[in-house]
């Protein structure tokens, strides 16, 4: 069995994940803005961890594009969701090991991906505070995102949010003239 602070540094871990998977979340439904809340919340809020990390960099890629003018704003809070898919490489090796108890050694390991070795609670502790600073980090940035697009969104001239004036689905590049079918 795990010692008492071996279990609190995985939970640690663990929840300090969840709060960076929430701000993915909240930060998706704010930049969709869509006018019904629970309709943003629908798309920010589907999938897994990875899923919803790679939605918000696309999401951010698109809001870059759409407005280079955020570019730079809009890079370093990419740089925290590449990091933090990196980190959750390692929490899910430590959330999803095994207890394994060597009768032979009469010690305890962590099986991760079938190799036994020993818990390591000063890195999973290192990995949750690299992640609380993340998540902080990531507050800072994609609340200063906020005000900026939102800012932005309020001043364009016909071609706002909710504009009558906005591009419609069929002027988007991606999307093939259902008509040409026949």
């Amino acid at each position: 069995m795990l010692t008492s602070r071996q279990y609190e540094a995985v939970g640690r871990l663990a929840l300090a994940f969840n709060e960076i998977e929430w701000a993915f979340e909240m930060y998706m439904a704010h930049l969709i803005g869509a006018p019904e809340w629970s309709a943003s919340l629908l798309f920010a809020g589907e999938g897994m961890f990875r899923h919803k990390a790679e939605r918000f960099d696309r999401l951010l890629k698109a809001l870059a594009e759409g407005r280079p003018v955020l570019q730079a704003q809009i890079a370093p809070i990419r740089q925290w969701v590449k990091r933090a898919k990196e980190l959750a490489d390692r929490r899910n090796e430590y959330v999803h090991a095994l207890v394994v108890d060597d009768f032979e050694t009469n010690t305890t390991l962590l099986r991760i991906k079938g190799i036994d070795t020993v818990c390591n609670e000063d890195e999973i502790n290192c990995l949750a505070a690299e992640a609380a600073v993340l998540v902080n980090q990531m507050h800072t940035d994609c609340g200063d995102l906020l005000v900026t697009v939102e800012e932005a969104r309020s001043q364009a001239t016909g071609d706002g949010l909710y504009s009558t004036a906005a591009p419609t689905l069929e002027d988007h590049p991606d999307v093939e003239d259902s008509q040409a079918d026949g």
